[in-house]
């Protein structure tokens, strides 16, 4: 496979599976990891100086063949020719994701300012899910200004593994389905119905979470499966 990928990782969506993934078809030497630069974090150059790589464009990631990682895909908007993709999950899934992962974590697990902060604050669900970078992950953080209509593949999570088949149609190879790494188990109000599990989260909680965010749940109704 000769196509460029850029890969844009979104927080506990199948990220390191679908990194795996691309370590098979790619090679661990032809694929750049870029976490260097997380629109989430408000030191990250994203944030400090919006317009760098306007001014500064990528335009090769050579001798790379694929990135991944946790970016804004403006970040390598010039790189022609490329295969942009990601993997979209319901908004409010995928805040009690990150809220169990960093909840499970210590202070000192990870350098980030809006962790750190969450840990220091002791901060319950709702309002984590209020923090501005969070609320609108994908409306802002990680696509604000981005036009969607450039992504080649869109994938949805709730259907990660007919996903990850479509995509390998689009690509022209075969994935391992059914692989999956590092997954926090999905404590969503849905998955709590299965017998014997108890709810993550409450319905009114579930029903706040999903007014605080809205928009991102119309960024994903509107943008998943494509």
């Amino acid at each position: 496979m000769d196509q460029i990928i850029v890969s844009v990782h979104m927080p506990k969506v199948a990220g390191t599976s679908f990194l795996n993934q691309l370590r098979t078809l790619y090679g661990e030497q032809s694929l750049f990891l870029d976490y260097r630069d997380d629109p989430t974090n408000p030191l990250s150059v994203r944030n400090i100086d919006p317009h760098f790589y306007d001014i500064d464009p990528i335009k090769t990631i050579a001798p790379y063949r694929a990135v991944h990682g946790h970016f804004h895909p403006g970040k390598y908007d010039k790189l022609d020719g490329a295969f942009r993709l990601t993997f979209l999950r319901h908004p409010v899934d995928n805040i009690v994701s990150i809220y169990e992962f960093w909840r499970a974590h210590e202070k000192g697990f990870w350098a980030h300012p809006v962790f750190s902060y969450f840990k220091e604050s002791n901060l319950p669900i709702t309002r984590l899910a209020m923090i501005p970078q969070l609320r609108y992950l994908y409306s802002c953080s990680y696509f604000g200004g981005f036009n969607m209509d450039r992504f080649d593949f869109i994938g949805d999570y709730s259907q990660y593994d007919q996903e990850l088949a479509r995509l390998g149609t689009r690509l022209g190879v075969s994935f391992d389905l059914g692989v999956r790494h590092n997954v926090t188990a999905n404590l969503s109000r849905m998955s709590s119905r299965l017998p014997g599990r108890q709810k993550a989260i409450s319905d009114n909680d579930y029903a706040e979470l999903a007014g605080i965010l809205k928009d991102d749940i119309e960024f994903y109704e509107k943008y998943r499966r494509r």
